[in-house]
């Protein structure tokens, strides 16, 4: 296996778990509760107060997420390194 198919590999599964994590954050947000409490009020100056439970599932894939950046900008040094050594070694060549 190739260098450039490791990190092109690596890309690929920081994506999908970028993707997966995203998902699960956007699928967060308010509790059934405060959503309701919202949806009943008229007034534009009322917002329920968010509590540490509307935001405890938000941890985890916030962290994954951060994890997964960090997983595709190595796997993207990894490309990039192995395309600087192919150069090296064309230009040896010459």
């Amino acid at each position: 296996m190739s260098v450039m198919s490791i990190g092109l590999q690596g890309l690929n599964q920081a994506q999908a778990q970028m993707e997966k994590h995203g998902q699960k954050i956007a699928q967060s947000g308010l509790s059934s509760q405060a959503k309701d409490e919202y949806k009943n009020t008229l007034s534009a100056d009322y917002a329920p107060e968010k509590t540490a439970d509307d935001f405890k599932d938000l941890a985890e894939p916030l962290i994954y997420l951060n994890i997964s950046k960090q997983n595709a900008q190595a796997s993207a040094k990894v490309i990039q390194t192995g395309s600087d050594t192919i150069g090296t070694l064309l230009n040896m060549k010459t």
